[in-house]
């Protein structure tokens, strides 16, 4: 079980569904399944990695959703 206090999310969840959950002080992530089984983390770095392999267009959009969260 997972303390309701960490953000979590499905493994099928986008960096767009995450960034809004991270943002701010919250650090990671928990990755769950349906019976809010800890399945793995996912960090702010790792994040930042994966926005980074998109296009420019595409990580301002994925800033400008994160700021509007």
């Amino acid at each position: 079980m997972i303390n309701s206090n960490v953000p979590s999310v499905f493994p099928e969840a986008t960096v767009e569904e995450m960034l809004p959950l991270i943002s701010g002080s919250k650090s990671s992530i928990a990755v769950v399944d349906g019976n809010n089984k800890f399945l793995g983390l996912v960090t702010q770095l790792s994040l930042v990695i994966e926005a980074t392999r998109f296009n420019k267009e595409e990580i301002i959009e994925l800033k400008e959703i994160a700021n509007n969260q």
